[in-house]
């Protein structure tokens, strides 16, 4: 078998690449790169999987950087395979071997299971076990990458991995365990599963045909949600052979043999790897990746944890990522310690758009209740007893949207919400203009005393930020789905549900305004309650429900804030 078809080199300091160096804030350029394509690694089963070789073009000795992907690397996986190449360049550049290696493409032969999740702690012991016997290979190694890259970081080291000298990784935007992100609250997180179906089952060939692929995607998209049943719409996009997230939606139930058996979660604590874990505001994964976290903490461990203003595919993230994990390994790997974090926690406080060093996440804060009150407005004194309930209509055949949040959708994170507060669906609850700064951090809690026609409905809470302009901007939310018998009724037939809204860091500026929605759906990030009781996958009949919120002396309906102080 030959071993390296093509090889490429570049010189090592080129006019060009020095500039990009210090407009992306890289370290300088220390070599030139060359490049052997197309390696045959074999796999313990028979299997073959192809890497590249970014090779340093010098006789020094060096640690390596692994990077394991399902988007290939040449044109024909075009554009996320191009992104990875040049990423494996700037390593190459500064002093790192970098293997950028395929995982596979299509159906596990020997696994009951449809998504190649579960294969790769295999797959990456096998890597792990040729990588040990290339002579370019010092005992030093590096795993990067961004959510199904981050996931099979975890997966190579969840195996017995044979003897490194040092081993340090870079997880950014995933998780250990993937169920609760792709059924969030026991519900299915249509734009998540769909985006992914979507994305996986982009054609092979021409750049032109995956790009008109991806131009395709919001029609796509937006006509598979609105489809019912569920899972005829998940039917009417591609499905790649491998990745079959049809079989992911079907499968709700988030403790099943089928999610069991990709969740890496129990073998976080068996690597003794320097761990950096980065996540976004608005990330789909950031409960499960802040989980990975508190696991490794519980440990003994002691990760470092960065949390930034991003939504998965934001492209200020890539812009980030790089020279941080370049940090990252330089200082844990080349003992170049200088740009390493001074604390093991950062957070971006939006709002004020600064960033806050911590010692441990979540920070210590006091807890401070805003009080729902007549007039949708919202204040730190309770309700008076006399108050009337606000009332409002919800209809599943034309269910409450979500603007921006934890989507994969392109207008993902921070968006305006004021058309969507227009709504007669939706209730807006809104404080007085702040006389001095408000921060948070942490996760907010919605206590609300509600009553609705259907025994099978859902209720949504969003905090906004909203400026003297009238822009609100959201922050933070969640969502809880009631069925019977989840909760006890109260005497007088209302229910008092409770549920947190998803971790923040947000500081409130003097001038501006607190602003609650209160709704009963945010499709398509979490699937449409039909209010039938039906199953989601195969429900068809929708009923609406006329929705109660109380706030009064008896039935209290407020928020729940984690007051941030640096003295704290």
């Amino acid at each position: 078998m030959k071993q390296f078809d093509r090889v490429r080199s570049s010189s090592s300091k080129p006019f060009w690449r020095q500039l990009l160096a210090r407009l992306l804030k890289l370290p300088p350029i220390e070599n030139g790169v060359v490049v052997h394509r197309d390696i045959a690694i074999p796999m313990s089963d028979g299997e073959i999987l192809y890497a590249d070789h970014f090779a340093p073009k010098s006789d020094a000795t060096y640690p390596t950087i692994l990077i394991r992907s399902p988007w290939g690397r040449s044109w024909g996986g075009a554009p996320f395979s191009l992104l990875y190449r040049y990423v494996a360049h700037r390593f190459a550049e500064r002093g790192f071997h970098l293997l950028l290696q395929d995982t596979h493409k299509r159906p596990w032969r020997n696994s009951d299971h449809p998504m190649s999740l579960s294969h790769e702690v295999k797959d990456g012991r096998d890597t792990l076990d040729w990588l040990a016997t290339q002579p370019w290979f010092n005992g030093e190694l590096g795993l990067w990458g961004a959510s199904y890259l981050g996931y099979v970081q975890w997966a190579a080291l969840a195996a017995e991995v044979p003897e490194l000298k040092k081993v340090a990784v870079f997880p950014v935007t995933t998780a250990t365990n993937w169920s609760t992100v792709l059924h969030p609250d026991g519900i299915p997180a249509v734009d998540t599963l769909f985006r992914l179906q979507y994305l996986t089952g982009m054609p092979d060939g021409s750049i032109f045909k995956r790009i008109k692929h991806l131009n395709q995607q919001e029609t796509a998209i937006t006509n598979a949600t609105n489809q019912t049943p569920l899972i005829s719409a998940a039917h009417s996009l591609p499905i790649a052979d491998g990745v079959n997230f049809v079989k992911a939606l079907e499968e709700c139930d988030v403790q099943s043999p089928f999610w069991q058996a990709i969740d890496l979660s129990s073998t976080l604590m068996k690597s003794d790897a320097e761990v950096c874990l980065v996540a976004g505001w608005y990330d789909v994964f950031l409960r499960e990746q802040l989980a990975d976290y508190q696991v490794l903490r519980g440990a003994g461990k002691q990760p470092n944890l960065t949390i930034g203003p991003w939504h998965h595919t934001d492209r200020a993230l890539g812009d980030f990522v790089l020279p941080e994990s370049l940090a990252w390994f330089e200082g844990h790997l080349r003992e170049k310690t200088e740009r390493l974090p001074t604390k093991p926690v950062r957070v971006f406080m939006m709002g004020c758009d600064e960033w806050r060093e911590l010692d441990d996440w979540p920070p210590p804060t006091t807890s401070q209740h805003i009080y729902l009150c007549a007039e949708q407005k919202l204040s730190t004194e309770p309700p008076g007893s006399q108050e009337e309930p606000d009332r409002y209509v919800y209809d599943p055949a034309a269910p409450t949207p979500t603007i921006g949040g934890a989507v994969l959708s392109p207008k993902a994170g921070r968006q305006d919400n004021r058309e969507l507060e227009e709504r007669k669906d939706i209730l807006c609850y809104t404080s007085q203009v702040f006389d001095a700064d408000l921060a948070i951090m942490g996760e907010p809690e919605l206590v609300l005393y509600v009553r609705s026609t259907n025994e099978h409905t859902d209720f949504f809470g969003r905090l906004c930020d909203v400026y003297p302009d009238g822009r609100s901007l959201n922050v933070t939310d969640g969502l809880i789905r009631i069925k019977p018998p989840d909760i006890e009724p109260e005497a007088d037939g209302s229910l008092r549900i409770t549920f947190r809204l998803w971790p923040t860091a947000y500081s409130f500026a003097q001038g501006n305004c607190l602003r609650l929605q209160v709704a009963s759906g945010a499709h398509p990030r979490w699937n449409r309650n039909l209010g039938t009781g039906e199953e989601p996958l195969d429900g068809v009949e929708m009923a609406s429900a006329n929705q109660t919120v109380y706030h009064d002396e008896d039935r209290q309906s407020y928020l729940k804030l984690p007051v941030y102080r640096a003295s704290n």
